[in-house]
């Protein structure tokens, strides 16, 4: 029984080391289209059927973030469809081909980057 809830333990303690150690990397498929805004964090990763998404935390103002990505899509043959602009964000609407392209930038208690690539299949 002793062995057993070593063996947990250690499990455990494992596991965690893992999440913090894990942290989740900005996707090539996304960094070939627009880079990682300089010094930011990959806050959270997720694909799904054709549409793969990164949310970012950079550090900077809210203005320079949004200047970024429209010089970085621009440079990548991305053509803007649509930009809309409130107080507190900016989202950015791009296509390139059979693909979409959208950077939404945010700021409530701290800036946030959601970029979103699709792909019509």
């Amino acid at each position: 029984m002793r062995c057993i809830h070593i063996f947990c333990s250690l499990l455990t303690v494992l596991c965690f080391a893992s999440f913090a150690f894990c942290a989740p990397q900005y996707p090539e498929e996304i960094a070939k289209e627009v880079p990682l805004y300089p010094g930011a964090s990959v806050m959270h990763v997720m694909q799904m059927q054709g549409i793969l998404q990164v949310v970012i935390q950079p550090q900077g103002a809210m203005d320079d973030v949004v200047t970024f990505y429209k010089d970085a899509a621009k440079k990548s043959g991305w053509t803007s469809v649509l930009e809309t602009t409130v107080p507190d964000g900016n989202s950015l609407h791009y296509s390139k081909g059979d693909s979409g392209l959208t950077i939404t930038v945010g700021q409530d208690e701290e800036l946030v980057v959601l970029i979103v690539l699709a792909h019509q299949n």
